[in-house]
């Protein structure tokens, strides 16, 4: 590759009917093929990002009132955690047994006193709430089964230790 770019550096200038035409050289041109990659991956990466919905404090209380499950999750699009449970809580959602389920997530620009209200320090926490009551908190899930295993335990009569599966 490098002696061909020393070659075209060579034949920057040709000979076209008796005049000299001066040919960009082939810095330039890498240049301009970079940026036209950049601009390209970039442009595609951006139709990739999932924009959240700002967390919404009133939203968050309302579902709370009733006997509910909920999950809080912190999420970011490039957290490998949260982008191996996104589909697996998607998929989940859309079952007849977890279809009330809600579902807030906390990004990168959810401001700092939610994330201190929550308690969370990193990306892909899920907290489990049934009503008000934080039922508990799993990070980084892996498998549909413990995803499943941990709803569970907002199904379990209130003070019951839920068991291991």
């Amino acid at each position: 590759m490098l002696h061909g770019l020393r070659f075209c550096n060579r034949l920057c200038v040709l000979v076209e009917q008796d005049k000299m035409m001066h040919i960009p050289s082939t810095g330039y041109l890498l240049r301009l093929i970079a940026l036209f990659a950049v601009l390209m991956i970039g442009s595609a990466a951006l139709a990739r990002i999932e924009v959240l919905a700002p967390f919404d404090e009133a939203e968050f209380a309302q579902a709370q009132q009733g006997d509910k499950i909920i999950i809080v999750e912190s999420y970011a699009g490039w957290c490998l955690a949260c982008k191996i449970q996104a589909p697996m809580l998607a998929k989940l959602r859309q079952e007849p047994e977890y279809r009330g389920l809600r579902l807030f997530k906390i990004g990168e620009y959810t401001p700092k006193a939610i994330w201190k209200r929550f308690r969370l320090k990193a990306y892909g926490v899920l907290i489990l709430y049934r009503g008000k009551a934080e039922i508990g908190r799993l990070s980084g899930a892996k498998s549909e089964a413990e995803l499943r295993a941990f709803i569970k335990k907002a199904d379990a009569p209130w003070g019951a230790k839920p068991t291991k599966s």
